[in-house]
């Protein structure tokens, strides 16, 4: 069986006539005649009944004419889907230039590996720079940047934090910035799994006053989302008994039942690379609304470059 062969048994139900098929599709009479012919002994039936008045299928026939409708239905969808391939590759294959991407840590933690991973293998002529900033000085960054380097596309990835009236003002986005969301949720307290909180499923920020605080960044503490949402709900400075830029140091450290930490739940996620290390900890919901909404901020906000970066973000496809 072949492909034209489902083409001619189409054309002559349509037709009703081996004559007229024959003239819409340029070939012989006589070469129609002698594929259907073909066709009928590979499958061992009767497909069509010539008659004075043109050409029937028969019963088999009707079952052979939907099989071909629906076979060559799906082969042009297929060619039209690896056509799309195809431009889209060359398209790839065709983008250049340089990205700046200054991240907050939430994200390396989270789903930027992979993201970064997914544009190197589509993008290979695109450089492509990830520096690590706190959301407050990110913006500092990329006006610095831009004037540094104004050839290259510069973003910034950022956590705002969302309280009960939304985002925080100090982290609202500066005039002349886009923010595209790519996902949000909410913050995590994560205690050791032998400490008296790990058998709350909920707890108020106004309990965590008297538990130190296991810090996982070693400056600039005041600039991160977390400080000012502790803050808008009133928590004094907590005390931080230890700040650490390792993540195992300090997932070892709460497990050990030392203070507590807490963490944006998308790098709890199950497809995150440090969730089986997370598993070692025990998990509690805060009651007030702790969130963040990660994202990115940009002048160019229809970039092409900058569409291709955030096309590699599951979340953000699934988003927009």
């Amino acid at each position: 069986m072949r492909m034209e062969q489902l083409e001619y048994v189409l054309e002559i139900a349509r037709q009703k006539s081996f004559s007229m098929a024959a003239n819409h599709l340029h070939i012989s009479q006589q070469s129609l005649s002698q594929s259907i012919k073909n066709l009928e002994q590979e499958l061992g039936v009767q497909l069509f009944v010539r008659t004075n008045r043109g050409a029937n299928q028969t019963k088999e026939g009707d079952f052979v004419v939907d099989f071909s409708r629906d076979v060559l239905g799906r082969y042009e969808q297929l060619r039209g889907q690896l056509e799309s391939l195809e431009q889209k590759s060359e398209a790839q294959e065709k983008l250049c230039g340089k990205l700046i991407v200054y991240t907050c840590r939430i994200f390396y933690l989270s789903f930027l590996p992979d993201a970064v991973k997914t544009f190197l293998k589509r993008y290979p002529k695109v450089k492509l720079e990830v520096v690590e900033q706190d959301s407050k000085t990110i913006y500092t960054a990329l006006e610095a940047t831009a004037v540094q380097d104004p050839e290259a596309e510069v973003i910034g990835l950022v956590n705002l934090p969302y309280a009960d009236r939304g985002i925080l003002e100090d982290f609202a986005i500066k005039d002349g910035y886009t923010f595209r969301p790519i996902t949000s949720g909410k913050f995590k307290l994560l205690v050791s799994k032998e400490s008296e909180l790990a058998g709350y499923k909920q707890i108020s920020a106004r309990r965590l006053e008297q538990h130190s605080v296991i810090q996982y960044r070693t400056s600039h503490f005041a600039n991160t989302p977390l400080c000012h949402l502790l803050t808008y709900y009133g928590y004094k400075t907590p005390h931080i008994s230890l700040s650490v830029d390792s993540f195992e140091l300090w997932v070892e450290t709460i497990k050990n039942n030392l203070g507590v930490g807490f963490m944006h739940e998308v790098a709890c996620r199950k497809n995150t690379a440090h969730y089986d290390t997370l598993q070692q900890l025990a998990t509690v919901n805060i009651k007030e609304v702790w969130g963040g909404t990660l994202g990115c901020v940009s002048r160019n906000g229809d970039s092409v470059l900058v569409n291709a970066f955030l096309e590699c973000f599951p979340d953000y496809r699934k988003t927009n």
